[in-house]
């Protein structure tokens, strides 16, 4: 069962056939078989997100990653728009993951009318059956009815793939667009070149995975032919992304560089525990393993050889394509008795999963019950006119309760991520500048109408300045779980010129 066999056998066919037809006439993506096979891949997901998991919930602690790209497509509609077009964010991460998803939620946004994370899990489900659909196509096109039968059942019905598809992550959107590019080929490749440039700004691998696609496809002679419309495509998706990435980070491949360039220097990721280290090795065997594969495939090049470079299908291939060639047309039973036992058997996959997720009931209370907190002190006539001053580092979840449970507008948040130490040089404290640091932390405060300080307990700038202007905080809450103290402010306005000069001072070092 050999990768070099299977792509041999398909070879011959292709050799037999002329090297450019498919087996199998293929069936147009949008008709009624496709329907139902659309609606086969929405129902577990649909189930699962609306029956089983709470809407709300998208994994809080497990996903915390949804909640931030909601925060990303709801800020930069309540602020980003305003200031042009741009992405928004409390953590500055805006750009980190590509420009197409928030601005999809975004447009979600206005046309419902809502602000819901459920929109953000329905979107993603949806290009999670729209990857099954394509994969049956695919599958169809490239070997047979029984492959597409089989892979597409995993993909509707594996475990993994239904929750992480109902979970609202980026992956599917990105997963999708890249598997509609390959079925756009041959014929349609300037929508192929369009499908894999939009993968690549709704998920940082795909600046990979679709440069790797693009260069692949001239292969094979039958899209060398149309090299034009698919270069065309990509290369104006591409470059409209990297325009837009240059004016507003200055890095036309701002994902791409801190997504893989900066993190194999050291400047993003974090240090591997032992645990993840333990598994380098298992990790350099997979590598390895893929690897040969891909170079295998590019060597021997069967028509299939877009979706195996990008990796799918490779079970069903084994079972229905060359187990029958090994032992015979009467080998299809074993083959579809396997892969029913292998698809029952991973629903025992649901155990791991469910107490994972149940594991995330306790801080997702915590974090409604925040959001909620702290919205009923800022929602009091006294504080709700001025802006409410957040700490930045990964608690998105609070900033969804603030706004779906606590019923805030986010034009009224400001984080403490841009205060006036980040602009100042590494090393630049209160307590060694406390007139020059001091001012400048009450510009902030008075420019931005801070009205409620959320004040971290690790922050020690912000306890310093506040312990020695005592009139000008008044504390009026406190939340234990994250260490946070709620602060109402009451202070003076500098002058503008104050202001400025005080910055000028504090590049020059003054005390």
């Amino acid at each position: 069962m050999s990768l070099a066999r299977v792509l041999a056998d398909e070879d011959e066919e292709d050799r037999q056939g002329g090297g450019s037809s498919p087996a199998h006439a293929p069936l147009a993506l949008w008709n009624w078989w496709t329907l139902g096979l659309l609606l086969v891949a929405l129902a577990p997901r649909l189930i699962y997100l609306f029956g089983i998991s709470n809407p709300e919930n998208a994994g809080d602690g497990l996903y915390t990653d949804v909640y931030q790209h909601w925060q990303i497509a709801y800020l930069t509609k309540e602020i980003g728009l305003s200031h042009g077009l741009r992405l928004w964010d409390l953590k500055g991460v805006e750009y980190f993951w590509g420009t197409l998803h928030p601005i999809v939620l975004v447009i979600l946004f206005f046309v419902t009318g809502s602000t819901d994370i459920v929109l953000a899990r329905i979107q993603s489900l949806a290009f999670g059956s729209l990857s099954v659909v394509l994969i049956f196509h695919l599958c169809r096109r490239y070997w047979n009815l029984p492959v597409a039968v089989a892979a597409t059942a995993f993909a509707a019905f594996a475990p993994t793939s239904v929750f992480n598809d109902a979970s609202g992550m980026l992956e599917p959107m990105g997963v999708s667009l890249s598997l509609l590019g390959i079925w756009l080929l041959p014929k349609r490749s300037l929508g192929a070149g369009i499908a894999w440039g939009l993968a690549t700004a709704a998920r940082p691998e795909a600046w990979l995975s679709s440069s790797g696609l693009v260069l692949a496809s001239f292969l094979r002679r039958g899209t060398v032919r149309r090299w034009f419309l698919m270069l065309l495509g990509f290369g104006t998706v591409m470059a409209a992304q990297m325009a837009f990435l240059n004016a507003r980070t200055g890095n036309p491949i701002y994902p791409l560089y801190w997504n893989f360039l900066a993190n194999a220097a050291g400047q993003w990721m974090k240090p591997l525990v032992a645990s993840q280290q333990s598994a380098r090795p298992w990790f350099i065997v997979l590598w390895a393993i893929a690897t040969a594969g891909l170079l295998m495939t590019l060597w021997r090049r069967p028509r299939s050889y877009l979706l195996l470079l990008y990796g799918f299908g490779s079970w069903a291939i084994g079972l229905f394509v060359i187990l029958p060639r090994y032992l015979g047309k009467g080998s299809r039973w074993v083959a579809w008795l396997t892969a029913g036992v292998l698809l029952a058997g991973t629903q025992l996959t649901w155990i791991p999963i469910e107490t994972a997720y149940t594991s995330t009931a306790s801080p997702w209370n915590t974090d409604v019950a925040t959001g909620r907190y702290i919205a009923s002190i800022f929602g009091q006539p006294d504080y709700r006119g001025g802006a409410l001053n957040l700490p930045p580092p990964d608690h998105p979840e609070v900033t969804y309760s603030l706004v779906h449970y606590g019923g805030l507008d986010g034009r009224h948040f400001i984080s403490q991520l841009y205060d006036p130490f980040y602009y100042l040089p590494p090393g630049y404290h209160y307590a060694a500048h406390p007139v020059t640091a001091g001012t400048l932390l009450q510009c902030w405060l008075s420019t931005t109408k801070t009205s409620i300080f959320v004040m971290p307990d690790d922050r020690a700038d912000y306890l310093a300045y506040a312990a020695d202007h005592p009139a000008w905080f008044e504390m009026v809450g406190r939340v234990a779980d994250y260490g946070w103290t709620i602060e109402a402010v009451h202070i003076p306005a500098p002058s503008p010129q104050t202001c400025a000069q005080v910055a000028l001072d504090a590049r020059a070092g003054g005390q």
